[in-house]
């Protein structure tokens, strides 16, 4: 269980099948909560922008990393240009948006005989998820991700969906 920084993701981070989930954060605000963060950061002006306005230590480090679904990458997206040679502040009309990357293992078949019954929310969606299934002419398998969570995936010729409990 790792926790990460950088200044960009790559399909190479993930081995094998993943569900790769993002979500913007506000890194600022927790990154003095970061316990050792491994700096993945490529280019030492990124690295001393990402210091001066995280307040911890980040070091070049271009390092090859392989993500599992136990870590966190936290990426710190730069627009508006490279970073002039030198930089230690962000300059005017840059910006950086802050995105959390995880991965969800591969999932794993559920048993289905626990989501049916009446009035229960998983029952629900498993009765749309056959219903989709019969109206496209395929099959619904009920998944788990990494915690647990339950998503049923319809596949048929020509057709492929998902429906999550997130």
């Amino acid at each position: 269980m790792k926790t990460y920084i950088s200044n960009a993701f790559s399909l190479q981070m993930v081995a094998g099948n993943a569900t790769i989930r993002t979500k913007k954060v506000n890194l600022p605000a927790i990154a003095r909560r970061l316990i050792n963060p491994v700096s993945v950061v490529g280019h030492a002006d990124t690295a001393r922008v990402f210091e001066a306005l995280l307040g911890i230590p980040i070091a070049q480090n271009r390092q090859s990393i392989t993500l599992t679904d136990k870590d966190t990458l936290y990426i710190g997206q730069i627009s508006g240009g490279r970073l002039p040679e030198g930089a230690t502040t962000l300059p005017k009309n840059f910006k950086i948006t802050w995105l959390c990357v995880r991965l969800d293992a591969e999932p794993k078949p559920l048993e289905r005989h626990w989501i049916k019954g009446d009035g229960s929310i998983y029952g629900s969606i498993d009765s749309a998820a056959e219903n989709v299934a019969k109206m496209v002419g395929g099959e619904v398998s009920l998944m788990g991700d990494t915690w647990g969570n339950p998503h049923w995936e319809i596949n048929a010729p020509g057709f492929s969906g998902h429906l999550w409990d997130d």
